[in-house]
This record gives C-alpha cells, sequence and structure tokens, in this order.
C-alpha cells in the first residue's frame, strides 16, 4: 500500500507465465490500483523488450509459436488429465467432452472472477484480498498443475489465522495429498484438484 507502483513491478513479470495472471486485472481494477497497474505494465513491457534486446525477435517468436503446443497440452490433457488441476482437465477425466468441459470450466471461473472483484472492492484486510486472489487464478485457467496449486498457501494461512476448525483445515489440506497419489498411478476417474480452490 505504501509503494503500489513499485509493488505492481512484481506482478508484470507475470507475462512470462500469463495463466497465473488472469485474475490480476479484475482484482487490481475493482480495487483502483491505478498506480499498481502502471508498474505491471511497465515491467511486462519491459520485461518482452529485455528478452527481444537480449535473444533476439526469433526468439520471442519462437516463445510465442509454441502457444499451441500449450493449448494442446490443456485441452487434449496430452500430460495426462490428472496432472492438470483445472475444472476442465476433472470434467474430461470424467469422461465427457471438451465443449461442455470448457463450459463448466467457464461457469466457475466467470464465478471466481465475480468474487474477486466482490472482495476486492470491499473493505476486506489485504490477506483477504489475497486469499480470494489466489484461489480464483487457480480456478481461472484451464492449463494449470497440480505444483501452481503451491499459491494456495495464502488462503490457508488466512484461514488458519481466522481459527477455522482445524478439521476443516485438514481435510484441505489433506485433498492435494491424494490427487498426488492419484498422479502417481491410482488410476481414479476423479480428479480432486479443483476441490481445494473451489473450497477456499
Amino acid at each position: 500500500p505504501r509503494r503500489p507502483f513499485a509493488a505492481g513491478l512484481l506482478p508484470g513479470s507475470l507475462i512470462l507465465k500469463p495463466q497465473r495472471g488472469l485474475m490480476l486485472p479484475i482484482a487490481l481494477l475493482a480495487g483502483r490500483q491505478w498506480r499498481a497497474i502502471a508498474g505491471a505494465a511497465l515491467s511486462s513491457i519491459g520485461l518482452l523488450a529485455i528478452g527481444v534486446a537480449a535473444f533476439g525477435l526469433a526468439a520471442t517468436q519462437a516463445w510465442i509459436g509454441q502457444m499451441p503446443l500449450y493449448v494442446a497440452i490443456g485441452r487434449d490433457g496430452l500430460v495426462g488429465w490428472e496432472k492438470l488441476a483445472s475444472v476442465y482437465a476433472a470434467v474430461r477425466q470424467l469422461g465427457f467432452g471438451a465443449d461442455l468441459a470448457f463450459a463448466i470450466h467457464a461457469a466457475v471461473a466467470t464465478f471466481a472472477a465475480w468474487l474477486v472483484y466482490r472482495v476486492w472492492r470491499s473493505d476486506a484486510d489485504l490477506l483477504c484480498k489475497g486469499s480470494a486472489l489466489a484461489a480464483a487464478t487457480i480456478l481461472a485457467s484451464p492449463y494449470v498443475f497440480l505444483y501452481d496449486a503451491l499459491i494456495l498457501i495464502v488462503p490457508f494461512l488466512w484461514l488458519a489465522l481466522k481459527d477455522v476448525r482445524p478439521a476443516v483445515l485438514a481435510v484441505l489440506w489433506f485433498l492435494p495429498i491424494v490427487t498426488i497419489a492419484q498422479i502417481g498411478g491410482a488410476g481414479s476417474s476423479l480428479n480432486l484438484n479443483p476441490v481445494v480452490p473451489i473450497a477456499l
């Protein structure tokens, strides 16, 4: 809060992993964080310019040219549905088609975006706002892996500080361990990865 422009420089680095920053513009716009938005814009443009200056335009074009591969990984589950932590992947792992999975994923992501907007427009404390943003970030992209869920430590911390019952925290903490076991070869048709950010 004391240096919003400098704080905005950090999220601008998400230009390298844009799927992790899909909810950030909603939060910053809702919170009227104009200086942070300016910082994020400057650092993202600056990082791209540094990349072009250091490696040439061809490297940036090659990076952009890889995007269809990442779309295919997310759309077709090329790494295995159980490794993807999105609502889309969970619906696909249940055996449903891409259209229905995208529709369900879009509905959940839209609701998450609405919640981010509401929380960031409120007078909630910054940790609450960050918690909503973290959980919504995991729900936003169809291309999200289990390891991306590390960001959910923020809402876990917020819940722990709010004296949420330990049994509830224990269940939420244990679910990622179950999903790791699924990835390890349990072969379940049920992908529990999106349950934790939805619950949070």
